[in-house]
């Protein structure tokens, strides 16, 4: 019974990706992947991601707070700025998920403002490869005023990772 519900599954998954042009099957399919694989990403399996984030959290732990990291990767525009707050929330500190407007208040604390906080992620999540996923939403409901909850792909961590390296290259 499995099997023919799966190739069920990957018929309405064929139908459904075949009037679209490439680059937007290339975003649905990642989107798939990560929100039925915790947001491991197409090729990463749990043990990968798992790898990823322990490492990130050995290298950031010389950093003793967000302005700190924040200051060393210097991130430029508004989708990196929420991108680096967002990887502190969920590789530094833990949190499974993030709230955009969590992220925006952060930011206006250590002085950083960013236009619009929305346009910003929506430009990570249209990212190809996707940065960021939205994973539900939080407050009031379905309305626009819903506060986004969403979570960095394993993409959007290694970005940031390769900021920073970056970043440290520069400074040496």
């Amino acid at each position: 019974m499995g099997r023919d519900n799966e190739v069920v599954a990957m018929e309405a998954l064929a139908l459904a990706l075949e009037p679209l042009d490439e680059k937007t099957r290339v975003r649905v399919l990642k989107w798939a992947s990560d929100r039925f694989s915790a947001g491991q990403g197409i090729g990463s399996t749990p043990s990968q991601v798992q790898t990823i984030n322990s490492e990130a959290r050995q290298t950031e732990s010389t950093f003793e707070d967000l302005p700190a990291f924040y200051a060393e990767i210097g991130p430029s525009t508004d989708s990196e700025k929420a991108l680096v707050v967002g990887y502190w929330f969920q590789v530094i500190e833990g949190q499974g998920e993030f709230y955009a407007y969590g992220v925006n208040a952060r930011l206006k604390d250590m002085g950083y403002k960013v236009g619009n906080i929305t346009r910003a992620f929506e430009a990570l999540i249209e990212a190809t490869p996707q940065l960021v996923i939205q994973v539900g939403k939080g407050g009031s409901g379905d309305s626009k005023q819903a506060r986004k909850k969403l979570k960095l792909t394993t993409e959007g961590v290694r970005r940031v990772k390769t900021m920073l390296g970056q970043r440290k290259t520069q400074l040496s």
